[in-house]
């Protein structure tokens, strides 16, 4: 998966991972509209942590984790939380069962 030059999403690395793309894909969808009524339903622990959780107390210690390691992707985790707070909008994990045809 890849994603196009978007301004500060570009792709600036070598090769794109598929947890930049879930939550840039998540950015646009929210961004998408201007709806209150707007969640986005996802299997995604990655997505789902970077709208929650471990990224708002990262962010409260300037993007370190425990270990004081820089958290990667803080642009895009910052943007995710962006969209979320906005019009208190919400993230929700979904559990997707393994082992059905079409899932990855």
């Amino acid at each position: 998966m890849w994603i196009v030059d978007f301004g500060l999403f570009a792709n600036k690395w070598n090769r794109q991972i598929v947890s930049t793309a879930e939550l840039f894909a998540a950015i646009q969808a929210l961004g998408s509209t201007d709806s209150a009524e707007v969640a986005i339903c996802t299997d995604s622990s990655y997505v789902y942590g970077g709208a929650a959780g471990s990224a708002r107390r990262w962010k409260v210690r300037g993007w370190k984790n425990t270990k004081g390691a820089v958290v990667p992707n803080t642009a895009l985790r910052d943007a995710l939380m962006d969209e979320v707070d906005r019009q208190g909008r919400v993230v929700e994990w979904v559990k997707i069962p393994s082992g059905v045809k079409g899932n990855a």
